[in-house]
């Protein structure tokens, strides 16, 4: 299982915001989210409130191409942050 933490922010007395993605072992993307606080209570009657939005593995690829497609335009700006993550990559050409 790989993981990301997309949100954690604190502010206030006790509001508390956290996001997550994770791929499980089966494929699927699943969003894991806790808030709370005053705010969430005030909206939703509770102080806390966890949620999960899953994704099928099936789909999982189709949501990468996309967002690659979003993010960059030139395989040098793809290059620039590969290497800022530390991620491995090979290149060929002729």
């Amino acid at each position: 299982m790989k993981e990301i933490i997309l949100k954690d922010e604190k502010w206030g007395e006790n509001e508390h915001h956290f996001l997550k993605a994770v791929i499980k072992n089966n494929g699927d993307l699943v969003f894991e989210g806790i808030q709370s606080g005053d705010s969430v209570k005030e909206r939703f009657g509770d102080f806390d409130l966890e949620y999960w939005y899953t994704i099928g593995a099936e789909f999982v690829y189709e949501i990468l191409l996309n967002l690659l497609g979003e993010k960059f335009h030139h395989i040098s700006h793809v290059l620039k942050w590969l290497k800022n993550k530390e991620i491995p990559y090979n290149t060929t050409s002729f």
